[in-house]
């Protein structure tokens, strides 16, 4: 790969999208994926207002991102690390920062190894450089770290309000 590929192969060192998945996920289980899903999947028609049909890769791709908080969820509790993957309210009593921690950066892996695996087999690029997988792990990183900490900032802010 030249010079010039890799830096405009880089990524996004702040994705927001990953962190409103990570949120939606666990807000609303398994209900937060499938709205993420079909959100990433109506975005570029919506926002940038793309005319051409969505492939079977980037309908992978979004299926993977969607799905990539749920399956951090699902590595957690095969490993016994939490059990209430499959009641929202019950994982939000139990998750401390230690726990959101772990999710974010699992969700982060997960996400960025299978999306640039697709992108691999699409035939788009061959697969990418392990700093360019860093570089969507650490975006996925950022932009999660930054929607949840904004989320908690105004949740708190409504309950100083509340009483």
């Amino acid at each position: 790969m030249s010079p010039s590929t890799a830096a405009n192969d880089l990524g996004s060192l702040l994705f927001i999208p990953h962190g409103v998945r990570v949120l939606s996920v666990l807000l609303f289980g398994w209900l937060g994926v499938v709205g993420s899903f079909f959100g990433s999947l109506l975005a570029p028609y919506i926002i940038l207002g793309t005319k051409d049909p969505t492939s079977l890769y980037d309908a992978g791709e979004s299926f993977v991102g969607a799905s990539s908080p749920m399956i951090a969820l699902l590595i957690l509790r095969w490993t016994g690390l939490s059990s209430h993957i499959f009641r929202p309210q019950q994982l939000l009593k139990q998750l401390n920062i230690k726990l959101l921690i772990l999710i974010i950066f699992l969700s982060s892996g997960v996400n960025s190894f299978l999306v640039n695996l697709i992108t691999a087999v699409n035939g788009e690029t061959s697969f990418r450089s392990p700093i360019t997988i860093f570089n969507f792990f650490i975006g996925d990183i950022a932009g999660a770290l930054l929607v949840i900490s904004v989320s908690l900032i105004a949740i708190l802010g409504f309950k100083r309000y509340k009483k």
